[in-house]
């Protein structure tokens, strides 16, 4: 029975975003990230490029996920607190994006449209 329960909560889960409110930045970033790529994918896939920041910030994942967000430039958003960039190439077939640290030596996040997450410190920051 709770494999049963598990499973049934892990398939409906993968349909709707989850953004926990977590305090570890590195967590949130990653959190952030995932949704974007994975709204991206599903904009990419239906009309076959890629999307500007605007059009993300409005699909229903990540509304769900994170109804606070906000465009402050075409390519800048405040997400959970936290700054998110997004930019296109000119042929909208690849992205690049980033969640900020929120404090001078934190750590940000990075993704593209392959959909891997790295982290990294800025040069000078000791862990």
């Amino acid at each position: 029975m709770k494999l049963l329960i598990i499973s049934l909560l892990a398939l409906t889960g993968a349909t709707q975003a989850v953004a926990p409110k977590l305090a570890d930045p590195l967590k949130e970033g990653v959190a952030m990230l995932r949704v974007l790529n994975t709204v991206e994918a599903e904009l990419n896939h239906k009309g076959g490029a890629f999307v500007p920041l605007s059009a993300v910030l409005e699909a229903p994942m990540l509304k769900s996920g994170f109804p606070e967000a906000s465009l402050s430039e075409p390519t800048k958003a405040l997400v959970g607190g936290r700054t998110v960039l997004l930019v296109l190439s000119e042929d909208r077939k690849h992205y690049q994006a980033m969640v900020q640290p929120t404090e001078s030596c934190g750590i940000g996040v990075f993704t593209n449209e392959s959909g891997l997450i790295f982290s990294g410190r800025a040069l000078g920051c000791e862990k």
